[in-house]
């Protein structure tokens, strides 16, 4: 992008003055055309072109330099229609263009005052700023990459969450590739305020005057510079050839893969934010990929935005795919109105004001502790929070809905005893919906795992959402469920540094490349040296472990840092009758997990990376266990560079196919990029 005078642009279209005049489309074809100055640059793009003779900073669709006479070919039949139902007289317009006028005054004659959906204007010094223009007749701009946005005129809405030109602060926005884009959609009837003109972004907003809505956009770093996550390299790479750069780290996504206002939750959503109350609960169910959380998020936005009530709680019951915290974890979340949730589960990560660690990400195989622990997480609520704290509570379950996880589903619902419950239905995919409408009803005659048929009548709004899944994924990277939870677990060790760099929105101070994620780990994340005699040791997986075992168990392996103290302490599972075994955890509050990078067996110590803070380490007493594993990518990544690149033992896939047994794995589809 080249550097360019501000003191003399001249922006086609937005500052005519009375010499103005207009050419239509038909006259550039049929009138001769005296060929422009050397000196003036004509701008096309898909709904506009305008002749001057300045250089032009502003960014639309396409820029291209062409003669006059070419313009109208860059215009598709959709815009020719509209352009010839503007039903111009046709005269000899052309023969009258002054070709003589002042190079600040030359325009062309009668062409229709149409112009782009959307333009961008960098910033004159700093790559990582620019400005967005958006018409409000337009579908929404889906912008990627990590940045943060600010209104200057208007106002726009961005996943239910409401930007206006009075708020002072940035709205961080994360999108990446793992999940549908946020379109920002211009608000028309709106409280307008006018930018001094003393602001430095004045002549910003001034060049774009003719859109509705201008947005300041900051990128919050390079893309070079974003953190590499093993084996999903690509989460934040756009299309070169199709994607339009607006600044550092942040493009126009050409994909038309993003959320749409017309889901099929819409009735439900307003219903919901209009009528909610400070002691709702609201709860949402329904089977895998169906919407659930997706819908949270957005009426989560929707009622802070509304300010009614300064934050909100989050129940998560769905220890498989958490929203706030990595997987694993039942827990309580307060969101504060400055909080927005304008990205994916794995990019806000939040600390909860109280969990516990489950240890699994099913609870298939212990449902009874799964309650147990929901119970224990749901009575802090109810017990805990001051009334002057109370507001509303959204509920996350999980997408298991068959057999076992309908019972813990109806268990769920009795002990929370919801207001609202909105439950989602697909209505191309079948399997993935309740087999019954989870009206009051229906729960009075369900037996849960826990619970029986009570004879208090829990009553509830039910509200029944039917949703259109999109199956169509050949043109994009898919993730798993694992992906997800491995991208949580970076995330969260990665978390200090991830924040230092959305602060960096609202200071010039700049962060770091912070390159791998491995080194980012190793080197900004502390390190705790715990003495084995002064914690318990708890085994949540599903195999018993000698204790004979436990340094060999503890190594390289990722443990719940939690409390066992009375205060904490809810009831203890029952222990092995075998004392040689190592015993099963109890219920209590976590503070979060560590990783145990290190032991030494002859001075019992452990070596723990954790992102918790010196108070935080001195409140934990237990090391819990369970099925939770380093992820194989971070594996991988560091046993090829350790030995050099080439094979990796067990991984090569250079020996005989004619062995039973001696098939390579099937690569995964995350590992690969799209040809």
């Amino acid at each position: 992008m080249p550097k360019f005078n501000f003191a003399d642009i001249r922006i086609q279209g937005l500052k005519r003055s009375s010499k103005d005049k207009y050419m239509s489309k038909k006259q550039q074809k049929t009138s001769p055309i005296t060929t422009p100055p050397v000196d003036a640059v004509v701008v096309a793009s898909k709904k506009k072109a305008i002749t001057t003779n300045k250089v032009v900073s502003i960014e639309t669709h396409e820029n291209v330099s062409m003669d006059v006479q070419s313009v109208s070919s860059v215009s598709d039949s959709r815009e020719t229609s509209v352009r010839d139902e503007a039903k111009v007289p046709v005269e000899s317009e052309t023969n009258n263009l002054d070709l003589n006028l002042s190079s600040a005054e030359m325009v062309t004659e009668k062409a229709e005052d149409i112009i782009d959906n959307w333009s961008h204007v960098p910033h004159e010094t700093d790559t990582k700023i620019a400005f967005v223009g958006i018409k409000c007749d337009y579908e929404g701009l889906v912008l990627k990459g990590k940045f943060g946005l600010r209104s200057l005129k208007g106002e726009c809405l961005i996943n239910g969450r409401v930007v206006k030109s009075t708020d002072e602060e940035f709205v961080t926005v994360l999108s990446p590739n793992t999940h549908r884009g946020f379109p920002i959609l211009p608000i028309q009837k709106c409280e307008q305020k006018e930018i001094e003109q003393e602001s430095p972004y004045f002549k910003y907003v001034e060049m774009l005057e003719q859109y509705d809505t201008v947005v300041l956009i900051k990128g919050i770093s390079p893309q070079d510079e974003f953190i590499k996550y093993p084996g999903y390299l690509e989460i934040y790479n756009g299309n070169a050839k199709k994607d339009v750069p607006i600044c550092d780290g942040v493009w126009k996504s050409s994909s038309n893969w993003h959320y749409r206002r017309d889901y099929g939750h819409e009735d439900a959503l307003k219903e919901i934010v209009d009528k909610i109350q400070k002691d709702d609960v609201i709860l949402t169910c329904g089977g895998k990929d169906v919407g659930k959380s997706s819908f949270n998020r957005l009426a989560i936005n929707n009622v802070l935005s509304d300010g009614k009530f300064p934050f909100v709680y989050y129940l998560e019951c769905d220890v498989g795919q958490t929203e706030f915290t990595p997987s694993g974890f039942i827990c309580l979340v307060r969101i504060q109105k400055s909080q927005s949730l304008l990205s994916p589960p794995f990019e806000h990560l939040r600390t909860p004001i109280f969990q516990s660690f489950f240890g699994a990400f099913s609870p298939g195989d212990e449902p009874q502790k799964y309650y147990r622990t929901m119970e224990y997480v749901w009575n802090f609520f109810k017990t805990k929070i001051p009334a002057d704290e109370m507001a509303p509570v959204f509920v996350n379950t999980m997408g298991w809905i068959r057999g076992l996880g309908l019972n813990l589903l109806a268990d769920t619902l009795r002990l929370v005893k919801p207001t609202n419950v909105v439950q989602f239905d697909a209505n191309n995919i079948r399997n993935r919906n309740l087999e019954l409408k989870l009206t009051d009803e229906n729960l009075y005659w369900m037996t849960g795992w826990h619970t029986l048929r009570e004879d208090k009548f829990v009553k509830y709004n039910h509200l029944l959402v039917t949703v259109q899944i999109n199956t169509h994924t050949k043109s994009r990277i898919t993730y798993t469920g694992a992906d997800m939870r491995n991208l949580a677990l970076f995330s969260y060790f990665s978390k200090e540094h991830l924040k230092k760099a959305e602060d960096s929105i609202t200071t010039d101070e700049s962060i770091a490349p912070r390159g791998e994620f491995l080194k980012s780990l190793l080197s900004n994340t502390p390190t705790y040296v715990i003495k084995l005699d002064d914690v318990h040791v708890f085994n949540a997986g599903q195999e018993a472990i000698r204790k004979k075992y436990l340094f060999a168990v503890l190594n390289a392996t990722i443990v719940g840092l939690s409390s066992t103290s009375p205060s904490n302490k809810k009831n203890d599972v029952k222990s092995s009758k075998d004392g040689d075994f190592i015993e099963r955890p109890p219920i209590c509050r976590s503070y979060g997990l560590g990783i145990v990078r290190g032991v030494d067996e002859e001075s019992r110590l452990l070596y723990v990376i954790s992102p918790l803070s010196r108070e935080e380490i001195t409140k934990v007493d237990c090391l819990i266990f369970g099925n939770y594993t380093l992820p194989d990518s971070l594996l991988l990544d560091e046993a090829t560079k350790c030995r050099g690149g080439g094979d990796v033992p067990y991984v090569s896939q250079h020996f005989s196919q004619h062995v039973i047994g001696a098939e390579s794995l099937r690569a995964q589809r995350q590992f690969q990029s799209l040809k």
